[in-house]
């Protein structure tokens, strides 16, 4: 509304002041519409939400957002994230192309099992908009052990693996490479044992004979393929096999040592020896017969005991044979098909029954019929058959 005076004035001087009333209309109203349009067109920092992690793996995951320009076109948007809360665009961050809307980001060349903190943003000329914050846990990387080799033979033998962890990728694939050099991979022999997770078992065929060989289980997903750790045999060593101036029966641990056992019995009606003269300190465990037999003999100075007649056999160029002990003789029993040449009948141990009186008189034999192990009167005649180690 005009201002009174300005209305009295322009009564007062008649047509002179009319062209300065229209004047000061026209201005009015251009002010008036400038400052609606400069209203209509004020800019803000983008609107930003975060979207949930997803497809989570040992080393990435996926995300993304959806933003608002606000008046102002978007110059980059992406996800950013830390290890610590509140991540910004200047730590880690996606770069994704620019434009209002909904977007997919791909976090990448993370840590396994660690925490992360992120949001999405957007930029434009205005400044920089943020997401709610959201958090993440990667997994564990992908995890696999390889087996210990066994049921080894002159041409084959097994193996195989256990995945503990995908890493986050479903296995697609699973076996064992091996090589007669360390490090073997997919390039060299390998078997195709299915996939997913879990413990599986594989076998290695058309091997040489009395060679080294290297082996590893594997695992194969979409981000490449892992490996276990690395096992060797020699296949010169294995149950039945012609070795050492008898026959392998037993393999520890090492897969490089074990028991030899001989291929016939050194007697058929021998006693243990000793009869009512305690022995103190023999064992049954694999691995004290050598001991026990040595512990005999000082004991029983005169007499051809069992022990006696495997210490001093001289057999195929080799002369440390021993009685085996309770748990060596039951190995023995286990594998005599593979060793061959058994009675069906007793056989001595070096393992004493009891030292303490009133059992000195006993000790442990094995019936290779029916496999019973039971102690008996250290006269009695039994079958001796002689052991070596390697």
């Amino acid at each position: 509304m005009l201002d009174r005076n300005i209305l009295i004035v322009m009564n007062n001087h008649g047509k002179q002041w009319l062209p300065l009333f229209v004047f000061i209309c026209i201005l009015m109203i251009l002010v008036s519409g400038c400052n609606k349009k400069q209203s209509e067109h004020v800019a803000l920092v983008p609107t930003v939400k975060t979207y949930e992690a997803a497809n989570i793996t040992s080393n990435s995951v996926q995300s993304g957002g959806i933003c608002t320009d606000n008046g102002a076109g978007i110059i980059q948007k992406g996800v950013c994230w830390s290890v610590s809360p509140s991540p910004t665009t200047e730590a880690n961050k996606t770069a994704d192309s620019g434009g209002a809307g909904e977007y997919v980001s791909f976090l990448t060349g993370l840590m396994p099992s660690t925490l992360y903190y992120f949001r999405a943003y957007a930029t434009n000329s205005i400044g920089t908009g943020y997401g709610d914050e959201l958090t993440f846990k990667t997994v564990a990387p992908l995890s696999l052990k390889t087996l210990r080799v066994t049921d080894i033979n002159a041409t084959m033998a097994k193996c195989g693996g256990i995945i503990l962890t995908d890493g986050g990728n479903p296995v697609e694939a699973r076996g064992l490479c091996w090589s007669k050099l360390p490090g073997p991979t997919l390039l060299n022999d390998h078997s195709l044992d299915g996939s997913g997770t879990g413990e599986y078992v594989s076998e290695m065929h058309d091997l040489l004979q009395n060679t080294r060989y290297y082996a590893r289980a594997y695992a194969t997903t979409v981000a490449g393929t892992s490996y276990g750790n690395e096992v060797n045999f020699d296949n010169t060593y294995y149950i039945g096999a012609k070795y050492g101036g008898g026959t392998i029966f037993y393999i520890d641990n090492t897969d490089a040592h074990g028991l030899i056992a001989a291929n016939n019995d050194q007697s058929a009606s021998n006693g243990w020896g000793c009869e009512g003269v305690p022995v103190p300190g023999t064992l049954a465990q694999i691995g004290s017969g050598q001991a026990n037999t040595n512990a005999i003999i000082q004991k029983c100075s005169t007499g051809q005991t069992a022990a006696r007649v495997c210490d001093e056999l001289i057999l195929n160029g080799y002369s440390d044979w021993f009685l085996p002990s309770k748990d060596e003789l039951n190995e023995m029993y286990v594998h005599k098909e593979a060793i061959g040449g058994f009675s069906i009948t007793a056989y001595w141990s070096s393992t004493e029954y009891k030292s303490e009186a009133p059992y000195g008189m006993l000790a442990w034999l094995q019936w290779f019929n029916t496999g019973d192990q039971f102690y008996s009167l250290k006269g009695n005649d039994c079958y001796v058959r002689a052991i070596r180690a390697f």
